[in-house]
This record gives structure tokens, sequence and C-alpha cells, in this order.
């Protein structure tokens, strides 16, 4: 059974997922989890100084972090032509995030590949970077084929 806290941090969720990808793709998220990702949201803002969203798969976390006191950018994947690039949809201050630490919200990786390329982005703007990955759900069996990019320090 939803708690009260639970229904009003839905309403809230949704309302803010309409405005980063839109009424009609924000319908289609449920959200599943609440109490695992507040438990990892308050353990998290121990360790990182920093999160980084990636629309539309690292929302949730990255909104259930934000709600226990971690500052949280979103930033979304921009198509040009066959290349894409992250957009920040939050502003970042020069010097705001040099030296932190730095935490990735995820849903899942399979290839990588959009990882890949959204941190690429986000180390052309920021430097003195130590960055963790945060996946809602990994597929197990990629993780042995691709050890090392799971294991592997960024």
């Amino acid at each position: 059974m939803i708690n009260k806290t639970s229904k009003i941090f839905a309403k809230e969720y949704q309302k803010f997922l309409s405005m980063v990808v839109g009424k009609d793709k924000a319908r289609k998220y449920k959200i599943v989890f609440l109490p695992q990702a507040c438990a990892a949201a308050k353990e998290l803002k121990k360790e990182y100084d920093i999160g980084i969203a990636l629309a539309t798969g690292g929302l949730f976390m990255g909104f259930v972090a934000e709600k226990f006191g971690l500052k949280v950018i979103k930033a979304k994947p921009e198509r040009k032509g066959k290349e894409t690039s992250w957009k920040f949809l939050d502003k970042i201050k020069k010097g705001e995030i040099r030296n932190k630490k730095i935490i990735v919200f995820d849903i899942d990786v399979v290839t990588g590949r959009t990882l890949r390329k959204a941190i690429k982005e986000i180390k052309t703007q920021i430097y003195g970077l130590a960055i963790r990955l945060w996946f809602n759900t990994i597929n197990p069996e990629r993780i042995s084929r691709n050890e090392n990019f799971y294991a592997k320090k960024i």
C-alpha cells in the first residue's frame, strides 16, 4: 500500500518530469523502488558532492537524491544529425564542480555508448573530475563481457 508521503512524492516527480521531458513522455514513467532509492540517496549524499542525472533514465534517481540534499544537475541528449551531444538543463557556474566527487545517474547500460558520450561531454566542460556511475538496473549478461567497463574508474 502506498502511503501519503509516497503519493505526494510521486505527484511531485511527475510534475518535475513533465517540465523536463514533456507531459506525454512523463505519463509513461512509473515510480518503482522508492524505499530503496531513498535509502541509497541518503548514503550517496554523504559520499558525493554533485550528481548528474541523464535524461530520461537517470532523472528518477537524480530527483530522489536531490530531495535528500545532493546537488543534482540534469542533462539531456540533443541530436544533431547522427551525432548526439549533452545539454545541461541547469546552469553551471565556472569552477562550481571543479575537484568535486560526482556521480552520474542513468537507468542502465547495455553497450555503454551513450554513457561514454555523456562522460566525454561532461569532461569537456569540467576539469579535475572523479566520476562514479549509478544504474537503476544492470544487464547481468553484459557484465561478464564488458567487465573492464564496469570496473573502470573514470
